[in-house]
Formats: structure tokens, C-alpha cells, sequence
């Protein structure tokens, strides 16, 4: 792995588009390697987001209702092909379209300096390519776009290691990184935060579980709860937002730090004051101040 990190870090400092000419094993060698050292810095970064969303700004992450199939779709085969296309097949001048079409009005100007061109628009594009996440998240705080390269770490690194699959080993291995990439990521989320109960509690007075989703069915959606006079008797809702649920009967208009969908369950019988409900699910989960 040392003299990969090596081999990488000088390319990145002088950035060249020159094919490896190797056999298809040390092709898939190499490959496995770069992808494994991208899910870790990957996770490097995830760690790195999780310190910054809740101790420096809330990334504003919106709350997404597509399928489990919509999400495989998305992540995993259009979002990656699609940003290969625009932001890693025209690192070869060969494929890089755009530049052949002004080289036709300029006598071939960028095809005669694309050896000192190619390290700017490397770095051009690995730039554009990471900056263009931002959108994921709905801020506008000053702050945000101050750590905005810490916040698309993942995806500036990502770039760098993608582009060179690209150039090293070819465009259709650059696709599969980072679909694979997506994968893992989406995969690890569904495994491990999908149908997890964030509060199950079972006392003599009350009963209480509140499961986080992931994705949900929104054909199965539903709500419906027995209050009156700020006193709560159930609550059952599925397939919606937590934050749907606090609102229908919150008189506070109390704001969860991060929404998320769930299945929430509620019984108490003689009833319970919703301030007091609102307190035991601070106790397990994260309100605004």
C-alpha cells in the first residue's frame, strides 16, 4: 500500500494522462486497492461530518422519500455514470469533446498544450466535482461554506482516486468505483440504521417504541392518535416523518434536530401530558435549543 500512496501523491502533484499498460490482474490488484483506500478515507471523513453537524453547524440534510429501489438506482447506477460522463471522461483529450469542437476554430490550440493544460483541468474538475455536493445539504450559514472543502472532503479525495482509475486503468473502471463506492455506503446505512428502534420503552403507565427508517413505503403511510387537552392515549403511525408526528399534537412547536422517518407507537392509558411525552423522547433523541 506505501508505494501506491506514494505512486498517487506524486501523480497528484504532477498530474499526467498516461495509461498503465498492464495485464487485466494487476489491473483488478490495483483497483482493489484504490477502492478500499477510498472507503477508508471515506469513513475518515463520515467521522470527521458527524463532529461538525453536531458540534459546530446542523448540515441540513433533507429528508429524501424515494424507494429502496429509487435510492440503488439513483446512487448507485445514474448518479455515478452520469458524473463520470461530465466530470472524468473528458480528462482524455480523445473524449474530451468540448475541446475538440473549439480546436476546430482555434487549429488545434488545446490539443498542442494539453500536456500543460491537463494538470489545471485535472484539478479543475476534481474541484467542481466535490463543490457540486454542497447541494446535497439545504445551508446557507457562512460557516457552511467555510468548511465546505472539509464538508466534500470525501468527495474531493474521492475524485482525485477516481480520476486516477480513470486515467491509469480506464473510464469504465473509474464508473465502477465509484458505483461500488455508493454502494457500500448505501448498503452500510440500510443494514444498520434501517428498522432500528431509537426508543422502546415498556412501563406500567405507558408504552412507547419509536423505529428509525431509512426509506419508506408512502403508499403505506399513516397517522392516527387519541388526544385531547394536550393529553396524548396513543399514538400509531407509520412510514412518516417523526417531526409530522411532534407537530400534530406539540403545543411548543418543538423542532427535532434531525427528522427522520419512523414507526411510532404510543399507548398509555390514563392518558399522559404531551410536554412530558415531548421530555422522554429528549432523553433518547436530539430537539433544537
Amino acid at each position: 500500500m506505501k508505494p501506491l500512496i506514494s505512486n498517487l501523491i506524486i501523480w497528484i502533484k504532477k498530474p499526467d494522462d498516461i495509461v498503465l499498460e498492464i495485464n487485466l490482474k494487476d489491473k483488478l490488484i490495483l483497483f482493489v486497492k484504490l477502492f478500499f483506500l477510498d472507503i477508508l478515507i471515506g469513513v475518515m471523513f463520515m467521522i470527521l461530518l458527524y463532529w461538525i453537524h453536531f458540534y459546530i453547524v446542523k448540515l441540513d440534510d433533507p429528508l429524501l422519500d424515494d424507494s429502496p429501489f429509487m435510492i440503488f438506482l439513483l446512487a448507485v447506477v445514474i448518479a455515478p455514470l452520469i458524473e463520470e460522463l461530465v466530470f472524468r471522461l473528458p480528462l482524455k483529450y480523445e473524449r474530451n469533446y468540448f475541446a475538440q469542437i473549439l480546436d476546430t476554430y482555434f487549429n488545434d490550440w488545446i490539443k498542442d498544450r494539453w500536456g500543460c493544460i491537463f494538470k489545471y483541468f485535472l484539478y479543475f474538475m476534481v474541484l467542481a466535482f466535490g463543490l457540486i455536493h454542497l447541494s446535497n445539504f439545504n445551508n446557507n450559514e457562512s460557516i457552511f461554506y467555510i468548511l465546505g472543502p472539509i464538508i466534500v472532503g470525501s468527495q474531493l479525495v474521492g475524485g482525485l482516486l477516481i480520476s486516477y482509475v480513470r486515467i491509469k486503468l480506464g473510464f469504465l473502471w473509474g464508473v465502477l468505483q465509484h458505483s461500488l463506492f455508493n454502494f457500500v455506503g448505501v448498503v452500510f446505512v440500510m443494514l444498520f440504521f434501517h428498522n432500528q428502534d431509537v426508543i422502546d420503552l415498556s412501563t406500567p403507565r405507558y408504552n412507547l417504541q419509536v423505529i428509525e427508517l431509512m426509506y419508506i413505503h408512502k403508499e403505506d403511510s399513516n397517522y392516527s392518535s387519541d388526544f385531547e387537552n394536550n393529553i396524548i392515549y396513543s399514538i400509531e403511525a407509520e412510514n412518516v416523518s417523526l417531526q409530522r408526528v411532534i407537530n400534530n399534537w406539540s403545543v411548543e412547536q418543538e423542532q427535532l434536530y434531525d427528522d427522520m422517518w419512523v414507526d411510532f407507537h404510543f399507548e398509555c392509558k390514563e392518558g399522559i401530558d404531551s410536554k412530558e411525552l415531548i421530555e422522554i423522547l429528549k432523553e433518547k433523541i436530539k430537539f433544537e435549543e
